[in-house]
């Protein structure tokens, strides 16, 4: 699915990649005005931090996307579109009413079903989804008995 420019981008209101104790990558909040805040390994407590910080900034960010798609807006999480009709990856289209009502987490990427098929709809880094948390809110506020599973195997 193509952008538009009119269309509501997450990541004009802040970017947070999903932090996570599990990962190494470097994790870079952007804030509205472009202001970057570089955070690596060497800080102590930074998987912590990071989830401090993705949670605090959802609870700004949650209403607007939740607006913004209750307004017919794409609201767009980097590769994942969520919009009324259901969501995208890519170029392809997953209705509400496909959606497995379990999403896995493992590892370090998202794993969309399509209710009925074996083998995933999609699998997305979680790192390539900014706002990780605000997509969980407002899939749970459109499939209310979604669940969100995190497996870890070692």
């Amino acid at each position: 699915m193509k952008k538009p420019r009119s269309a509501f981008l997450l990541a004009h209101l802040g970017y947070f990649p999903i932090p996570t104790f599990r990962s190494n990558y470097r994790q870079t909040p952007i804030c509205t005005d472009g202001t970057q805040l570089k955070l690596n390994a060497t800080l102590e407590n930074l998987g912590q931090l990071g989830e401090s910080l993705e949670r605090e900034t959802a609870r700004y960010l949650f209403p607007l996307a939740l607006s913004a798609y209750q307004m017919g807006k794409p609201v767009f999480f980097g590769l994942l579109t969520v919009t009324q009709e259901g969501l995208f990856y890519e170029s392809n289209r997953l209705l509400w009413s496909e959606v497995k009502m379990k999403i896995s987490e493992y590892h370090d990427h998202i794993v969309i079903k399509k209710h009925g098929k074996l083998f995933c709809w999609a699998s997305v880094k979680l790192s390539d989804v900014p706002n990780v948390q605000v997509f969980k809110m407002l899939l749970h506020h459109i499939i209310p008995h979604l669940v969100w599973v995190q497996c870890y195997v070692s």
